[in-house]
């Protein structure tokens, strides 16, 4: 991760280290279901390609992929990740720094929850 702030390594740490913790405190809270619709209904595309920034542990990809099977969800975590793979394991997850991520297919939808706070640039 050369090339990286403290602050942005230290981030990360924290995510690995903590990532049951989190994944458990945010089920309570569940899948934004409505806004996941809402932008599914607007695309009007069927099956749509879907890049999901900060997928975390899959929480949101659940429902994201009940609606799409073009699905890529990508975190800099490897903790969060490897939750997500567990999680769906026939999905398609990445680990992948948001800033430094090469967008090189097509995107019908892009999804960034609560991730884009973490970008510096």
């Amino acid at each position: 991760m050369s090339g990286y702030s403290f602050m942005h390594e230290e981030t990360i740490a924290t995510y690995n280290r903590a990532a049951q913790a989190y994944a458990q405190k945010f089920a309570g809270i569940g899948s934004r279901i409505e806004d996941i619709e809402k932008v599914f209904q607007l695309c009007g595309l069927t099956n749509p390609r879907v890049l999901e920034l900060g997928c975390g542990d899959g929480r949101d990809a659940v429902e994201i992929c009940k609606r799409t099977t073009q699905y890529l969800g990508i975190d800099a975590s490897e903790g969060l990740i490897a939750l997500a793979r567990k999680k769906l394991p026939e999905t398609r997850f990445e680990v992948v720094d948001i800033e430094s991520y090469e967008f090189s297919s097509p995107i019908d939808i892009l999804f960034a929850f609560a991730s884009l706070l973490h970008v510096s640039t």
